[in-house]
Parts: structure tokens; C-alpha cells; sequence
């Protein structure tokens, strides 16, 4: 498949795709378990295959609790006890401690050279901003869109629609990057954006055939997306 051409604006997603959590998911789970005093009923590859499938939430520890209350019910744990695991694995994330995905930076430069560059985040507009901050790159958008905030979560259209309009530009000349097939890709898509799929080691079982929008491009590494940008130029 072939992008957009021309592409006016370039829009990131920030977890997973601009930055990864220094904080193993393991080791806040762990302890989370430790002091609720909970037995440990799931992993941490199963607590993200139930986040995966929440849908709109009214805060982060809303979401956390729906996903525990949901890890619950597959694993045959405490689903009563969703509330308390949500609120000491909330108190465990440190949203400062994230380092850049191998090519965030240049793609963010590259991007700034093509037009306005956008950011639509799934979370808590407080924590994705501690996130920009201790990346540094706070300042580097020119419309930000916090997407269960905001707006309701991707991949529901609203947060693309918002940021295009933001940004002034036509959908169809806008070009997202994320990491997510379902959340990222689906949600671009449905509204016209072209849409770079750039998925980490926990985003490998999505199969883009099982969804009805697959992405133009598939990245190993953020650097791809110069090649893109020439091609849309």
C-alpha cells in the first residue's frame, strides 16, 4: 500500500510508539499483588491482553481497575478486589521514569520539517504530560489531543478528528504513527488518515488481517518514516 500524497502533517501516538515505560509491568504488578496481600492469580502478559480489550474509561485508575475487574473474571480471580489491586498498581507507575523508542527523536525533527505535528494519547492529560516533560518534548507539538480526556479513547474517531482540525489540515492529508493495530491503526484509518504501524514486542500477535483497516506502512524502527515522508513529499 502507498500513503497519502502529499502528507501535510504528521500525528504520533506516545506510548509504545514515541516512548516505553523504564518501569517492567512485572515488577509493578508483583508488587501491587505484595500489598493488597492478593494471591497472584495473572501475569503481566495477561493483565496486558485484558487491558487491550477495555474500552472508554473515565481516568487512569478507572482504566486500571477495569482491567484488573476484567483479568479477574478471565483468571478466576478476586473480581471484588479489582478496585484495591487498580489503586496500589496506580500508586507504583512513575509516569517520569520512559526513555525514547529507537528513532523518536529524528522522526519528530523529520516530521517538523513536512508541517505541524500532532500527538493523540490514550490517558490521563496530568500523567501523559509528566511523560512529554521528562522526554523533553513537551513543547514539540502543535496540537495534542488526550484521548479519554479530551475526547473518548481510540480508536474511537473523535480524537483523530480533533487533532486534524487542530492542526488545520484535511484527514487525507495527515499521516499517523502507532503501535497499535486496533487502537491506532483502525482508529487513523476510519477517518481517512494514512497510518504507520510501528509495533513493539507486545503488540506481535496483532494480525492486521483480522481488522478491517490495515496500516500503509509497517516500521522496524521510527527511522522508516523518513522514506515515507520523501515518498509523500
Amino acid at each position: 500500500m502507498s500513503s497519502p500524497s502529499p502528507i501535510d502533517a504528521v500525528v504520533f501516538d506516545l506510548d509504545g510508539t514515541l516512548a516505553l515505560h523504564d518501569q517492567k509491568p512485572a515488577a509493578v504488578l508483583e508488587t501491587a499483588f505484595a500489598e493488597t496481600g492478593i494471591d497472584p492469580f495473572c501475569d503481566a502478559d495477561d493483565l496486558a491482553d485484558a487491558a487491550d480489550d477495555v474500552g472508554n474509561a473515565d481516568s487512569d485508575l478507572d482504566f486500571f481497575r477495569q482491567t484488573f475487574r476484567l483479568v479477574a473474571e478471565r483468571q478466576g480471580g478476586p473480581v471484588d478486589r479489582a478496585g484495591s489491586l487498580a489503586r496500589a498498581y496506580d500508586e507504583q507507575v512513575d509516569h517520569t521514569r520512559v526513555s525514547f523508542r529507537e528513532g523518536a527523536e529524528r522522526a519528530l525533527d523529520l516530521a517538523s520539517e513536512v508541517g505541524p505535528v500532532g500527538l493523540i494519547t490514550n490517558g490521563q492529560r496530568e500523567n501523559q504530560r509528566q511523560k512529554l516533560a521528562a522526554l523533553g518534548i513537551e513543547d514539540r507539538f502543535d496540537a495534542s489531543v488526550f484521548a479519554g480526556d479530551d475526547t473518548p479513547a481510540k480508536p474511537d474517531p473523535r480524537p483523530f478528528r480533533t487533532a486534524v482540525d487542530a492542526l488545520g489540515v484535511p484527514a487525507e492529508g495527515a499521516y499517523y504513527v502507532g503501535n497499535s493495530i486496533k487502537h491506532d491503526v483502525v482508529g487513523a484509518k476510519a477517518v481517512g488518515l494514512g497510518a504507520g504501524w510501528y509495533p513493539h514486542e507486545y503488540d506481535a500477535g496483532e494480525d492486521p488481517a483480522a481488522y478491517d483497516h490495515q496500516p500503509d506502512h509497517t516500521f522496524e524502527t521510527l527511522h522508516d518514516l523518513e522514506h515515507v515522508l520523501d515518498l509523500g513529499r
